[in-house]
C-alpha cells in the first residue's frame, strides 16, 4: 500500500511541478506578446519556485486519502464511483481558499488543502513565515501519514477480504481492526442476540453508488451554474437553484428508476411527539450552534454583514414572507429531499447508521461553500440526519430545518440580532440555558418517538404503526 501511494505521489507532483512550469511560462510569454514583443511581465521565478514546496506534501495527502477510498471499493466500478465525489472533496477546501483574502493563522493552518492554497499565496507575494510554512508542511504530511495507515490497517483486514458485496460497512468494527487490531465479530444468522430486519424490494431504496453520484452531480451543478445564478439574482436564483436544481435532481431520479418521489425521499407521516421534538430542536439547535462556532471558528464581521444584507437588502422592498419562503421554506424541503432522502438513505445501505450520519452532515456543510459556515452546517447536517434516521421519515428534519432558518431570517429581517448583541451577560446566559434544555428535549422526544437506531428508513419488515403511515 505505500509503494502504491508513493507511486502516486511521484506522478502527481510531477505533474504539479510541470503544471507550474507551463502556467508560468505561458503567462510570460503571453504577457510578452501582448505587450507588442516589449518586456512585458517579469515573472518572480524565485518565488514561483517557492510555491513548489507544497506540491509534494499536497500529492502525498490527496495520493494517500484516494488510495485508502480506493481500498475499500471491490470492484473497479465501485472505486470509481467512491472517487468522484472525493475528488470534489479534495479541491474543495483550495477551491474555496482561493475565492477569499483569508489570513494564514489559527485553524486555517491545519485544515488540508487550505493550508496549503494560502501558503503558495503567502509564498508567491512574499508574506510567509517559516513558522507558517513548517506548521503546514508537518501538518498536512501528518494528514498523509494518518490516511496511509488507514489504508494499509484496511487492506491488511481479514474483514475487508472476507465480506461480500452486499454487507455494510460496520464502522465499530472497522475501527477497532485499524486503531486496536482487535476483531469485532459481526452478527451472523445463527446469532439470536440480534435480529437483522430483512430488505424488502419495496419501497424503492437507493445505493450508495446512486447517492455519491448525485452529490457529484448536485456539487457540480452547484459550483458552475447556481451559485452564478445566486449572483445574478439572489431570490429567483435561489429558487431556480432549489426547486429546479436539488429538488429536480430527486425527481428525475425517481422517473428514471419508475418510483415515486415520496418512496425515494421516505416521505411519511411521523408520530406527534416526532413533530413537537423537531419544533425543539429547529427552536434551540441554532443556538446552541451559533455559540459554539463563535467559540471555535468565529467569522469575520464582513462575512456577517453581508448574510444580513442578504437577507433584509439595504432598500428594505422584499417582503418578509417572500425571504422567509426563499430562505427557510426552500432549503427544507429541497436540501432535505437531496440529502435526508437520496444520499442518506443510499449511504445507508452501505454504512452504519452513525457513519452514514457524520458523511451525509459532511457532504451538506461541503456543498454550502464557505470555510466559516462548514462546521454548523456539518453539525446540523449530521443532526438533520440523526432525525430522519430514528424517525424513519424526513418529515422531521424539513420541520427543524424550517424553524431553524425560519428563526435566522426572523431575527436577521427585524434587526434583533443586532439587538441581542448588546444584551447583558446574564440574560445570553439565560437564553443558552434555555436553549440546551430545549435541544435536549428534542433529542429526548425524538429518542422516544423514533425506531431502534440500527433501523434505516429502507428496513421495511413491519409495517409502521397507525400514525405512520405515508401521506
Amino acid at each position: 500500500m505505500a509503494g502504491k501511494v508513493l507511486a502516486v505521489t511521484v506522478l502527481s507532483a510531477l505533474t504539479g511541478v510541470l503544471n507550474i512550469a507551463s502556467m508560468s511560462l505561458t503567462v510570460a510569454e503571453g504577457a510578452k506578446m501582448a505587450a507588442g514583443g516589449g518586456q512585458g511581465l517579469i515573472i518572480p521565478w524565485t518565488k514561483t519556485l517557492a510555491t513548489l514546496l507544497t506540491v509534494v506534501p499536497a500529492a502525498f495527502l490527496w495520493a494517500s486519502v484516494m488510495v485508502a477510498v480506493g481500498a475499500l471499493a471491490r470492484t473497479f466500478k465501485e472505486a470509481q464511483n467512491l472517487l468522484t465525489p472525493v475528488y470534489f472533496l479534495c479541491f474543495t477546501p483550495a477551491l474555496i481558499a482561493s475565492l477569499a483574502d483569508f489570513p494564514l493563522t489559527g485553524v486555517a493552518m491545519v485544515v488540508p488543502g487550505t493550508n496549503l492554497t494560502l501558503l503558495a499565496r503567502d509564498l508567491m507575494t512574499g508574506e510567509a513565515t517559516v513558522v507558517h510554512g513548517v506548521v503546514v508542511l508537518l501538518t498536512t504530511l501528518g494528514f498523509g501519514a494518518i490516511a496511509l495507515s488507514f489504508a494499509a490497517r484496511l487492506y491488511d483486514s481479514e474483514r475487508l477480504l472476507a465480506s461480500s458485496d452486499g454487507d455494510p460497512l460496520d464502522l465499530k468494527a472497522w475501527l477497532a481492526q485499524l486503531v486496536f487490531r482487535r476483531d469485532i465479530r459481526r452478527p451472523t444468522d445463527d446469532d439470536t442476540s440480534v435480529t437483522a430486519p430483512p430488505r424488502s424490494a419495496t419501497p424503492f431504496v437507493p445505493t450508495a453508488e446512486h447517492a455519491l453520484a448525485i452529490f457529484a452531480v448536485a456539487f457540480v451543478l452547484w459550483f458552475f451554474a447556481f451559485a452564478w445564478l445566486q449572483r445574478w439574482r439572489l431570490i429567483p436564483g435561489l429558487l431556480i437553484s432549489q426547486w429546479v436544481g436539488f429538488l429536480g435532481l430527486v425527481v428525475a431520479y425517481a422517473r428514471v428508476n419508475r418510483t415515486t418521489v415520496v418512496d425515494v425521499v421516505a416521505f411519511r407521516r411521523p408520530r406527534t411527539s416526532a413533530l413537537v421534538g423537531a419544533g425543539l430542536l429547529g427552536l434551540s439547535a441554532w443556538v446552541v450552534l451559533g455559540v459554539l462556532t463563535d467559540k471555535i471558528l468565529p467569522p469575520p464581521p464582513s462575512l456577517v454583514d453581508a448574510m444580513r444584507k442578504l437577507i433584509r437588502p439595504p432598500d428594505g422592498h422584499r417582503p418578509y414572507l417572500l425571504t422567509l419562503f426563499a430562505l427557510a421554506v426552500t432549503p427544507a424541503i429541497c436540501e432535505e429531499a437531496l440529502f435526508r432522502g437520496v444520499i442518506l438513505r443510499g449511504l445507508r445501505q452501505r454504512f452504519r447508521p452513525l457513519s452514514a450520519c457524520l458523511i451525509t452532515g459532511l457532504l451538506f456543510g461541503v456543498l454550502h461553500g464557505d470555510v466559516w459556515r462548514l462546521l454548523p452546517t456539518t453539525l446540523l447536517g449530521t443532526l438533520l440526519s440523526w432525525v430522519a434516521l430514528r424517525t424513519a421519515s424526513i418529515v422531521p428534519s424539513m420541520l427543524i430545518h424550517t424553524v431553524n432558518n425560519g428563526a435566522l431570517v426572523t431575527l436577521g429581517y427585524f434587526g434583533w440580532d443586532q439587538a441581542t448583541e448588546n444584551l447583558p451577560a446574564t440574560v445570553n446566559v439565560l437564553v443558552l440555558t434555555c436553549a440546551a434544555f430545549a435541544l435536549v428535549g428534542g433529542v429526548l422526544l425524538i429518542l422516544r418517538s423514533g425506531q431502534s437506531f440500527s433501523v434505516s428508513l429502507a428496513d421495511n419488515r413491519n409495517p409502521p404503526p397507525d400514525d405512520s403511515q405515508h401521506i
